[in-house]
Order: C-alpha cells, then sequence, then structure tokens
C-alpha cells in the first residue's frame, strides 16, 4: 500500500512536472510574443520617426528650392531692368548721334548752296551788259 501511495504521489509528481513545464513553455511563448511585439513596435517607432525626418528634409528641401527660385526670379528681374534701361540708354544716344549728323549735313548743303549761291552773283557781277 505504501508503494501504491508512492506511485500515486509519483504520478502526481510527474503531472505536476509536466503542467509545470507546459506552463514554463507557455510562458516562454508568451514571452517570445511580447519580444516581438515590443520589437515590432519599437520597429514601427523608428519607421515613423524615419518618416517624419524624411518630411521634414523634404519640406526644407522644397523651402530652399521657392527661396532659391524667388531670387532667382528678382535676379532676371532685376537684370532685365538694367538691360532696358541701357538699351534706352543706347537709343538715347543713337537719337543724339542722329540729330547732330542730321544738323552736320544740313550745315553743309546749307553752305554748298551759299557757295553756289555766292558763284552764281559773281558770275551776274561780271557778265554786264552795257
Amino acid at each position: 500500500m505504501l508503494r501504491k501511495y508512492f506511485e500515486s504521489k509519483e504520478d502526481l509528481a510527474d503531472t505536476v512536472l509536466k503542467m509545470d513545464q507546459s506552463l514554463t513553455e507557455k510562458e516562454k511563448r508568451t514571452e517570445v510574443e511580447h519580444i516581438k511585439a515590443e520589437a515590432a513596435e519599437a520597429a514601427n517607432r523608428a519607421l515613423a520617426e524615419m518618416q517624419t525626418k524624411h518630411e521634414l528634409l523634404m519640406a526644407q528641401k522644397e523651402q530652399s528650392y521657392q527661396e532659391h527660385m524667388k531670387q532667382l526670379t528678382e535676379k532676371m528681374e532685376q537684370e532685365q531692368k538694367e538691360l532696358m534701361a541701357e538699351q534706352q540708354r543706347i537709343i538715347s544716344l543713337k537719337l543724339q548721334e542722329q540729330e547732330r549728323l542730321f544738323k552736320e549735313e544740313f550745315q553743309n548743303e546749307s553752305r554748298i548752296l551759299h557757295q553756289e549761291i555766292q558763284k552764281i552773283r559773281e558770275k551776274r557781277s561780271r557778265c554786264t551788259i552795257f
């Protein structure tokens, strides 16, 4: 009977041991799942942080691009104004030159005509009929 008692206790001990091992396995699986979940969560946080940094970087690049385009536009507008002013100055100088040449030509023409008139007068004064 003692033997039966010990055998039953041994069976009970085996059952408790198996239950303990089963619980330990479950705990291990639960712990592994928990670690995996934490790792996935950490990876998601890192990914979200990278995404945020990327979006910030892209926004900064866009702002830099817009500022650069604004500066280029302003520079082009300024250069265009300067070019138009330079062209206007050149046109003004050319018109002055044209006017000077016009006056000079008229003066030359006037001198030539005056000389011709003088020659005719001289001829006429020499040709007197009495």
